[in-house]
């Protein structure tokens, strides 16, 4: 066996174990895809036929449509207010003196190793320990939820907003500085647009995460407020058909679009 060779077969074995790994990924939303365009109620591979008619009848599935807009609005609200915490924070540990900060790194950044039931049922007690000392009922409304999802998608902006700020050059800031820009003026000039991929990265991450995410909702929707995730849990036992796959599909579409948004905007704001 030639030295080429012998050089080849590495690299080949992990393009095999790559195109693999990339098959397994792809595989279940694929067929939620094309089992939405089924045009019976039975997955037929190959397919004998394209139909939209179980898009067309979501609108006869009023809580799913619901939950698809408070999905919506959930992880935009989420994003949103993710991003006026975790941007300053990111900013104290990246630029500040801060005492202890690799403790509160791991403190802001712990959300993220823990399990989404373990988050679920500490906000339900924390909710049922308010209810006992002041009085005020949270639970059943859509605070403790809309907390929740503020507590996992706080450490993505943060992480990826401190990443981009420790991989900035502060020499920038500080020749800013020399030449006369005030802090304020130095901040929204030079810090801010050095670390504009980060931001936008941590904040579409952080919808996505928010819009897919099934644990937390389970526990803390209440009968009126139910997220997309929740609600397709709940029509898989009761609707025999694509319905649900035409749903998960739109589900499929929203996170793609997400990432690739992140994707563009995130080049954009790296091109000097």
């Amino acid at each position: 066996m030639s030295d080429r060779t012998s050089r080849r077969l590495p690299r080949l074995a992990l393009g095999l174990g790559a195109a693999a790994a990339f098959a397994v990924l792809l595989a279940s939303p694929l067929a939620v895809i094309l089992y939405s365009f089924s045009p019976t109620a039975a997955l037929e591979v190959p397919p004998t036929g394209f139909s939209l008619r179980w898009y067309a009848g979501l609108a006869g599935h009023p809580r799913l449509l619901d939950g698809l807009w408070t999905s919506l609005a959930l992880a935009a609200v989420a994003s949103g207010a993710a991003a006026l915490v975790g941007v300053p924070a990111a900013l104290a540990l990246a630029r500040g003196s801060l005492r202890g900060r690799e403790a509160l790194v791991a403190v802001l950044l712990s959300p993220l190793a823990l399990p989404g039931l373990v988050l679920g049922v500490g906000l339900l007690t924390a909710a049922s320990l308010t209810a006992r000392t002041t009085g005020l009922q949270l639970a059943g409304t859509a605070a403790p939820l809309l907390l929740a999802h503020l507590l996992i998608t706080i450490p993505w902006v943060t992480r990826n907003v401190l990443a981009s700020l420790e991989s900035s050059d502060p020499l920038l800031e500080e020749q800013a500085r020399s030449l006369g820009a005030s802090p304020l003026a130095t901040l929204f000039l030079v810090t801010l647009p050095g670390a504009r991929p980060g931001i936008v990265a941590g904040v579409i991450s952080a919808f996505v995460i928010s819009f897919g995410n099934f644990a937390l909702s389970l526990l803390l929707a209440s009968g009126r407020t139910v997220t997309l995730p929740v609600a397709i849990f709940e029509a898989v036992d009761r609707f025999q058909d694509p319905t649900v796959a035409a749903i998960s599909t739109v589900t499929i579409a929203v996170t793609g679009i997400a990432a690739v948004a992140a994707e563009r905007l995130s080049r954009a704001g790296s091109t000097p």
